[in-house]
């Protein structure tokens, strides 16, 4: 079988160089594929309604785990996990059986949704969303491991489950987005209170070995909702990756008239901000196989570009597959300033002394904070306006205890905040 895992999670470096080209909050302008759907389930097979979708890519092939059911509206039937290949990423061809099956009645994982598949060393570990039937808001997380793609081990104790009463998620923990750093899993689930018509939001949890979670309290809703936006009514997880040291989410959304994807990066995994100038980058519609709704973006880079897949639905239909790609990073971003932004932070690490050098293109307003590893406020070292040009500042910092943190300059240009880790010794 396939073993080493091809997506590159590209960790925070010392020394950041931003100019044109560089991915920040700016519009990923998505075009949907014009031969969507790319996959239509087969009639009266296990598989005909595909609701949700996790795509890998390994040693040149897509690799796709999947729920499935015999028909979305047939809640008693529950929903398995499947598994299909792609070379292309749109013509797919699926392993004959389910690779997980549907639950036993009454289990709290009867049906099952696949959140996060990822290889660790030779071990592939899934993160998924369950609950007793498929219209059942009361939704736990579990996990299964597996060493090859369609034979797996099932953990049939929840990793995660509802909230305390009263609490945002207090009706159920639902479609994980799992990273692993190398120490520690990180984990963005749904969060459900009121059952199946009250509000979603993003909550945050963290791992040592990806079973054992504790969810972030002090923190939690870390996606909350905002009235006025097309997030206002509830948030869902898509996708989170890391490039360059910056966290960025795909997430679904709904303002009480439509269901649109948005895109929101952040430095910590805990402090978000929504980008595309707060406008969502994919919207539902206004093809019939997904004018009601969409659901859960899979995104990817690969061969320079971002690619999406997604489910859609038209009302009283089966779930359809549909594809996307974006820019390539080479027109990412528009109207930036050809002279390059310079950042650097030095020594890092660092033991009593920080000294923080940048460069501004103009006149700015400049905000240089420092943050600890749960995304709380440390110091504030300048707030302010600042003339183009070099500019050096200096953290004493002798007293800070040792650890991990990240050192965020928020300008008011297009490029509007870099972040460097930093270690303290």
């Amino acid at each position: 079988m396939k073993k080493n895992l091809q997506i590159k999670v590209l960790l925070s470096v010392l020394i950041l160089f931003f100019s044109v080209g560089k991915p920040s909050l700016a519009q990923t302008n998505w075009v949907k594929y014009q031969g969507n759907p790319i996959w239509t389930g087969e009639p009266g097979s296990w598989y005909e309604d595909i609701v949700v979708s996790v795509v890998t890519y390994e040693e040149n092939t897509f690799k796709m785990w999947f729920s499935a059911s015999e028909h979305a509206w047939n809640a008693s039937a529950g929903h398995s996990i499947g598994y299909a290949e792609s070379d292309d990423g749109l013509e797919w061809e699926v392993h004959e059986d389910p690779v997980i099956p549907v639950g036993p009645d009454g289990s709290w994982y009867k049906s099952k949704w696949p959140g996060t598949v990822l290889r660790i060393d030779d071990t592939l570990k899934m993160w998924y969303g369950a609950s007793a039937d498929a219209f059942n808001y009361h939704f736990s997380m579990g996990y299964a491991w597996s060493v090859e793609e369609h034979v797996w081990n099932i953990d049939t104790v929840p990793l995660l489950g509802p909230g305390a009463p009263g609490s945002w998620d207090d009706s159920g923990a639902h479609h994980p987005k799992v990273y692993f750093d190398g120490s520690t899993y990180h984990m963005w689930y749904n969060g459900f209170t009121g059952g199946a018509f009250g509000p979603d939001q993003i909550g945050y949890a963290s791992s040592p070995d990806g079973i054992h979670w504790e969810k972030d309290t002090l923190h939690n809703p870390v996606f909350p909702l905002q009235p006025g936006t097309f997030y206002s009514v509830w948030v869902w997880t898509g996708t989170v990756l890391v490039q360059d040291g910056e966290y960025q989410m795909w997430f679904r959304a709904y303002d009480g008239q439509l269901i649109r994807f948005g895109y929101a990066t952040s430095f910590d995994g805990i402090n978000w901000e929504p980008g595309n100038n707060n406008q969502p980058v994919l919207t539902s519609g206004p093809e019939l196989w997904e004018n009601w709704d969409i659901f859960f973006p899979s995104v990817m880079w690969h061969d320079g570009h971002y690619k999406m897949w997604y489910t859609g639905q038209c009302y009283g239909c089966d779930f359809k597959l549909g594809y996307a790609t974006s820019d390539s990073l080479g027109t990412f971003i528009e109207n930036i300033p050809t002279l390059e932004f310079k950042y650097e932070v030095s020594p890092n690490p660092f033991l009593d002394r920080l000294f923080i050098s940048f460069s501004l293109p103009q006149y700015s307003h400049v905000e240089l904070h420092i943050y600890n590893l749960p995304g709380e406020p440390v110091k504030t070292l300048f707030d302010g306006n600042l003339n183009a040009g070099e500019h050096q500042m200096e953290f004493d910092c002798a007293l800070l205890p040792t650890g991990i943190y990240f050192c965020s300059l928020k300008t008011n240009l297009e490029c509007p905040r870099q972040t460097i880790k930093i270690i303290k010794l």
